[in-house]
């Protein structure tokens, strides 16, 4: 037995203790939660049988694992997967209205029959329970984040293990963008069509954001997290008004929820919102 390097995602559930207190959520609810996450955390991305990929979940959280396998493109690969963990988020919101915040780093790691355990785990929950300030945000560890960002191929490496030793001390740089109007507009059908996807994708949000700005009036520590939300939308919705024949009925989206001063205590704000796309 021994270590692999892989891409390593932790992600953490917000939200999850609140549904499993309350009354009006059965105990399937929550199952069906907990099935969508086990199903993705093991789901290929888009380079299916190119690359090893597993995953596991546990009470409100769950990590997923990438191996190199035959990929041909090791910054192929990383781009990939952090769209596939893009589109995690999106889903967990659109079924489910709730959010998620965690860590992606590259590292060594074991797993095996659902035990998973490794540097690069550690590593990817210390820098959740270190830097995301309780933010709703995934990181980028500065190892992923500067694989992805490389511009000539020469320089990207050839092993995952490579790749790790691109980590560094202190605070990641970048997060995953998952409502980035543009990677929201991709996929089957033609642009008009991807544009409203997009646009009925950050509507959802809204609404979401909205109901529990509402809901935790009383609760500075849970509305800070969601006022940060807030204007993370504002900035990514505006980007909307840019996209040629933007759709009139979408103005109303545009309105600003809250202002970027209504969001105490977070330390270097701006940090929240370099993202890697």
């Amino acid at each position: 037995m021994e270590y692999r390097y892989g891409i390593v995602a932790y992600f953490d559930i917000l939200g999850f203790k609140s549904l499993i207190y309350n009354n009006e959520k059965i105990l399937e609810e929550v199952l069906i939660l907990l099935s969508f996450l086990r199903k993705k955390s093991d789901a290929p991305n888009v380079l299916p049988m190119q690359s090893v990929i597993d995953g596991s979940t546990f009470s409100d959280s769950f990590v997923r694992v990438v191996l190199k396998g035959d990929a041909p493109d090791l910054q192929q690969l990383a781009m990939s997967e952090l769209i596939h963990l893009e589109n995690i988020q999106r889903q967990i919101i659109h079924k489910f209205g709730l959010f998620v915040r965690g860590a992606i780093t590259i590292g060594q790691i074991f797993i095996e029959n659902n035990i998973i355990v490794g540097p690069a785990l550690v590593r990817a929950v210390e820098l959740e329970e270190r830097y995301t300030n309780r933010m709703p945000v995934i990181l980028l560890d500065h190892n992923i984040d500067i694989l992805i960002k490389l511009k000539e191929k020469k320089d990207v490496p050839k092993t995952l293990e490579e790749a790790s030793r691109f980590t560094q001390n202190g605070n990641p740089i970048s997060i995953l963008n998952y409502s980035n109007i543009f990677s929201l507009g991709l996929g089957i059908g033609n642009r008009d069509e991807g544009k409203k996807r997009a646009l009925d994708f950050l509507a959802e949000q809204r609404c979401v954001i909205l109901n529990a700005i509402e809901q935790f009036t009383d609760k500075p520590d849970i509305l800070s997290k969601y006022k940060w939300l807030a204007c993370y939308h504002n900035r990514e919705i505006h980007k909307a008004e840019q996209l040629k024949n933007f759709q009139p009925e979408y103005k109303e989206l545009c309105k600003q929820l809250v202002t970027e001063h209504d969001v105490p205590d977070v330390d270097n704000f701006e940090f929240y919102f370099q993202t890697w796309n």
